[in-house]
């Protein structure tokens, strides 16, 4: 009997981990404030980062030139990944090399040279809400 309840007791804990959810505020500086709409993306893997298949995407208008977006994420490693699209096709430009025309910021870059992997720009979330800052850049 005891073990049965000490089963039912470590599940419960176990599925609240789980299931727990951790407030992320998204600060995104340096925005153009002319109305025109920022898309993030957030990525939660190496393989995801590098195929552009985001864990989460969402959008918001930039009517400041600093903006937040809030989230709810599970306790993990995360690559934030932001662009503002001037020109409002829906999707970053870039020129023939591959460098973005418009606004690009990623987690943990300062806007130096090439960015870097996943492992590089990762930030970790876990159980206690936190800020996570992203400056946008012209390249």
């Amino acid at each position: 009997m005891f073990k049965k309840v000490l089963f039912c007791i470590s599940t419960l804990f176990i599925s609240h981990i789980a299931l727990s959810k951790t407030s992320v505020s998204v600060q995104i500086n340096n925005a153009d404030p002319d109305r025109t709409i920022l898309y993030l993306s957030v990525f939660n893997n190496e393989e995801g980062y590098k195929k552009r298949v985001a864990y989460i995407s969402t959008s918001a208008i930039a009517g400041r030139s600093i903006e937040v977006i809030e989230l709810e994420l599970s306790p993990g490693n995360y690559l934030f990944s932001v662009f503002q699209d001037l020109n409002k096709n829906k999707k970053c430009d870039s020129n023939l090399i591959g460098i973005p025309k418009e606004p690009v910021g990623i987690s943990k870059y300062d806007g130096k040279g090439a960015p870097g992997n996943f492992q590089k720009h990762k930030v970790y979330i876990g159980s206690e809400s936190v800020r996570v800052s992203i400056d946008l850049h012209r390249l």
